[in-house]
């Protein structure tokens, strides 16, 4: 399903993708910006098909304060946001979801709650960007894996008792992190600030 033009949920609704075996994957897009008040699930019945939501181009994809989506397990498959995220709400895994839009400058100053699943941020493109300022958890046994671009610790949290994983990148800190508690794994990485 493809929206054109600049979308918003209300506070009350509900956006679920929810491919079966007979439609495959599920895919929504909005081609303006999409602002979400509501709840978004990205799920699956039967054959484990992919759930995508998509918005086109520079356009931005924004979590409101209140605003939720959460990745559900369903039948398996890849659940994925084809994005520029901004999140000011509770972005929730219980199933692997990968972040991927080229030339993105995401922000997160909400949750981004990965205790339950792995999330995988690739970054492409011109200057691509993750900034945080808000809470990042990653559950024990699980990864929060970045590919590329650079990743932006500039407030608030990245923690839990699972991995942070960084390839071929950089990872500005202005805030303290230590891997006392979450692991920390880099490959090609440039450090700046307090990463320790």
């Amino acid at each position: 399903m493809t929206v054109n033009g600049p979308f918003t949920t209300a506070a009350a609704s509900l956006l679920r993708l929810l491919p079966d075996n007979t439609t495959g994957f599920s895919t929504f897009t909005s081609a303006g910006s999409f602002t979400n008040n509501g709840t978004i699930e990205l799920t699956s019945v039967n054959a484990g098909y992919g759930s995508i939501l998509a918005v086109s181009g520079s356009n931005t994809l924004t979590n409101a304060a209140g605003g939720t989506i959460t990745s559900l397990v369903g039948a398996g498959g890849p659940r994925t946001i084809d994005a520029q995220l901004n999140n000011l709400g509770t972005v929730t895994l219980s199933q692997p979801l990968t972040l991927s839009h080229a030339s993105a400058a995401h922000t997160n100053s909400g949750t981004i709650d990965a205790s339950a699943a792995d999330f995988a941020l690739t970054q492409s493109g011109t200057n691509p960007s993750f900034t945080n300022t808000g809470t990042v958890t990653i559950g024990a046994g699980h990864f929060w894996t970045i590919n590329g671009g650079t990743l932006n610790q500039n407030a608030g949290s990245i923690g839990g008792a699972g991995t942070l994983s960084l390839n071929n990148m950089t990872a500005s800190f202005a805030t303290n992190f230590s891997n006392a508690t979450t692991a920390l794994v880099a490959s090609g990485v440039t450090f700046n600030g307090r990463a320790r």
